[in-house]
């Protein structure tokens, strides 16, 4: 971290390490550590087996929905991260409307999901 906080410095042209340094190498460090913690946490994937089926997937996207209608768009930023393809989000569309368990309406604004 102190090295951290001494490239800091030398990005504003300080001769020395200053607290407000040291604070924002631990503010990074904290942020680098929790993005590592979410990314290989695996529970926002879905099914750790197999991240991308869409069983897998299904039940966050029901889980999102029975709060009230959700937008694609919500889905594939909201609920996945923008980390499935779009072949995926259709995927576990068609899986769940299959399974009659949410109906999508077309809109102005694009594909509605709700709840059966």
């Amino acid at each position: 971290m102190v090295r951290l906080a001494l490239i800091l410095a030398l990005s504003i042209n300080s001769r020395q390490i200053k607290p407000e340094h040291l604070y924002a190498a631990r503010a990074l460090t904290d942020y680098v550590m929790d993005s590592l913690d979410y990314i290989l946490s695996r529970d926002w994937w879905g099914d750790a087996g197999n991240p991308h089926d869409p069983a897998g997937m299904a039940p966050r996207v029901l889980q999102t929905v029975e709060d009230g209608p959700k937008l694609r768009s919500h889905i594939m930023h909201g609920v996945f991260h923008r980390n499935r393809t779009a072949r995926e989000i259709n995927a576990v569309r068609d899986l769940l409307i299959q399974q009659q368990r949410i109906k999508v309406e077309r809109t102005d604004d694009g594909e509605t999901w709700s709840k059966c």
